[in-house]
Parts: structure tokens; C-alpha cells; sequence
């Protein structure tokens, strides 16, 4: 009986795990139908002049700003902004919303910037909390390996 209960827990979680699996793929593999990628764009770029495009990339050179966006595994397409009204660093990560001009220029429309300290307290705030909910689980909570359960401390 113990053997069979086991059995189902472990069906349980590879279920899950299946489940969790297919809503990434589908999450992989949405695309706006008119969105332009970076891939497209260095590949062709006269042909999309006048559309809009999305995108992120760090910031190369502050004058004239310049943007490199990576695609693929080791290729990255470098893009000049027009029309920002902020200063910004290089290294810093610059989302940006715009219509495309020629000679490889994005005349912003929108723009986020998250410099590298966001990401590091972004980090370090994870990884605080992952540590409390871990710290509140075990002190209550200890697991049994030989029945792959979690039994209440006493």
C-alpha cells in the first residue's frame, strides 16, 4: 500500500512538471504578429524602415547613442537612438519603443532604463526571501526521504 501511495506522488509531481514544461513552450514561442525582431532587422533592414520595434540592449556609446541588441547565440545588431531625453551610462540596459528610420537610427518614442544596481538589488531581494520562506518551512516542517513526505516537527 505504502509503495502504491509513493507511486502516486511521484506520478503527481511528474505531471506537474509536464504541465510546467508546455507553459513555458507556449510562453516560448509567443510572438506579436507584427512584432520585428532583431535577427530580422540584420538581415534586412530597409525593408522594415517606418515600422515600430521593441527591443533591449545595452548601451555601447553615450554619443550618438548607440544600443547593441543580441539575438541568436553570439550576434548582436547595433541600433542608434534619436530623440531620448534622458542621460544615460554605458552598461546600462536600455529597453526602448520607437519607429524605424534609415541608416540603422530608432527614433524613440518610449524608453526604459535599468542600470545595473537594479538588477543586483533585484537579486538580492530574491534570494532574502527565498531564504525566510525556506527558514519558516524547515522550522515547522522536516522531510522524510524514505516516504517522500514532509512530516510536522514535534
Amino acid at each position: 500500500m505504502d509503495k502504491i501511495r509513493m507511486g502516486k506522488r511521484l506520478l503527481f509531481v511528474l505531471v506537474l512538471l509536464v504541465g510546467l514544461f508546455f507553459l513555458n513552450v507556449g510562453y516560448a514561442e509567443y510572438q506579436v504578429e507584427n512584432e520585428i525582431l532583431a535577427e530580422e532587422l540584420a538581415e534586412g533592414y530597409g525593408e522594415y524602415v517606418g515600422g515600430e520595434f521593441s527591443g533591449s540592449g545595452e548601451v555601447v556609446s553615450v554619443s550618438p547613442l548607440v544600443i547593441s541588441i543580441e539575438y541568436g547565440l553570439d550576434s548582436e545588431f547595433r541600433l542608434e537612438l534619436v530623440g531620448v531625453d534622458r542621460d544615460v551610462e554605458e552598461g546600462e540596459i536600455l529597453s526602448v519603443y520607437g519607429v524605424l528610420e534609415p541608416d540603422e537610427t530608432l527614433e524613440v518614442k518610449d524608453m526604459v532604463v535599468q542600470s545595473q544596481t537594479d538588477y543586483l538589488y533585484m537579486y538580492l531581494v530574491s534570494i532574502f526571501g527565498l531564504l525566510i520562506t525556506l527558514g519558516l518551512f524547515f522550522r515547522y516542517w522536516k522531510p522524510d526521504f524514505n516516504k517522500l513526505v514532509f512530516r510536522r516537527r514535534e
